[in-house]
């Protein structure tokens, strides 16, 4: 990140580094109260209905009941035969001032696997960044969607899927896959898995986190294409890195005036139920601000 910052930036973000050092581990909480009070209410607007994942016919493609898709935002699926709603729980994400768009998906279903490829193929996803473990407290949170070795070709419907190549770094790895498709081309898409984060809760350190997303920006690199991030629900530790990127990217841009992470976290919660789901991941998102801040003014 560039050292050079507007006076109108530095003064954001000293007086938000300020504010976090001593603020109350209280106050945080009550502030996340706020914030799923606001998320109950959303249930009762119709401009917040979710009316298609909730359809008898795509209840077998939700991994959990209560984490749905808006239809406003919903990613759509050119309709197929199995298919013919195009529907996979997954949210386009985007955020003023800035140009990277987002998709959040909750993990692949054995029943989704296809589903899933087809999104990657015909949004022409590049990065994808994964950040839960296919088993966690001995209870399937993803299925593994990639072969198991390098240079195993795998095919998933349609879809013939090679892992070409892996690099392991200390809580993350670095996966190459090529995927094939007759109906979309060719397509070499760089996975990005982050091991060491418990679900609904955080990792020891945010060291590993903003490394990784460090390598996601350097391979995305502003291609147009969005980045897709999924934990197990799509929404918890998902919502966490999705809400870090704006802020980096408001900082890199100079575009940052003020920074309320509440109200980052309502707006995001706007375009996909749950957000930065927990207590511990509100106070994780605070931290890691408050690391890039430092790293910038100091």
């Amino acid at each position: 990140m560039s050292d050079a910052e507007s006076p109108e930036q530095r003064k954001a973000m000293e007086n938000f580094v300020t504010e976090y050092e001593k603020t109350t581990t209280d106050k945080l909480n009550f502030q996340f109260l706020d914030i799923r009070k606001d998320q109950a209410d959303l249930r009762e607007d119709d401009a917040y209905s979710c009316s298609v994942g909730q359809s008898p016919q795509n209840f077998m493609r939700n991994r959990y009941r209560d984490i749905l898709p808006y239809n406003a935002n919903r990613v759509v699926l050119d309709p197929t035969s199995d298919n013919p709603d195009g529907y996979i729980n997954a949210s386009h994400i985007t955020f003023p001032e800035t140009s990277t768009q987002y998709i959040a998906s909750q993990a692949p279903l054995p029943e989704t696997v296809v589903d899933f490829w087809q999104m990657i193929c015909q949004y022409k996803i590049k990065v994808v960044a994964m950040l839960c473990k296919c088993v966690e407290s001995f209870a399937p949170k993803c299925e593994q969607y990639w072969p198991k070795e390098e240079g195993e070709t795998k095919t998933y419907g349609s879809y013939t899927v090679t892992f070409v190549k892996e690099d392991a770094f200390n809580e993350y790895c670095h996966r190459s896959l090529l995927v094939k498709s007759e109906k979309y081309g060719e397509l070499q898409v760089e996975q990005l898995h982050y091991t060491e984060w418990p679900d609904h809760g955080c990792p020891t350190g945010e060291e590993y986190i903003l490394q990784l997303m460090e390598r996601m920006n350097e391979l995305h690199a502003n291609d147009g294409s969005p980045i897709l991030l999924h934990c197990s629900a799509g929404c918890g530790r998902t919502g966490t890195v999705i809400a870090l990127n704006i802020i980096r990217e408001l900082m890199n841009n100079k575009k940052l005036v003020l920074i309320c992470v509440k109200q980052l976290v309502l707006d995001l919660r706007k375009q996909r139920t749950s957000m930065v789901q927990t207590q511990t991941q509100y106070h994780l998102l605070h931290k890691c601000i408050a690391v890039y801040c430092k790293k910038i003014y100091s």
